[in-house]
Parts: structure tokens; sequence; C-alpha cells
């Protein structure tokens, strides 16, 4: 798993994505979110990117 602080407009908030969940942690609420595991998560700075791995309709659909 891994644990990221970054800065959102509200505030400061505690990003930790461990495996294919995604749990954003700020001074009032957290929320997590499973993704499908064909999901490819990562954190580029300040922003949490969510991408598929190929244009296939399945795919597509999930990263709609």
């Amino acid at each position: 798993s891994r644990l990221v602080e970054a800065d959102c407009h509200s505030g400061r908030v505690e990003v930790k994505i461990d495996g294919n969940v995604v749990t954003v942690k700020g001074a009032k609420a957290t929320l997590t979110r499973e993704f499908h595991p064909n999901m490819n998560i990562a954190v580029e700075g300040n922003e949490i990117l969510v991408t598929r791995p190929n244009d296939d309709k399945h795919n597509r659909a999930l990263h709609a």
C-alpha cells in the first residue's frame, strides 16, 4: 500500500492506495472507493489518476 499526503482545494488530505482500494481522509470525512482490478491507480503530484489498461469495451465501461 502507498500513503500520500496532498493538498486539495479545501485543505490537507491523506490518500492511501492499497491495491485497488483508494481511501481519501480529510478533516471532516473519509471516502473509500474500490476500483475494478483492471484499472491502474497512480498518484502524480496532487492528482490521483485512474487509467484503463486498453480500449476494450469492458474496460471502457469500467472507466466511464
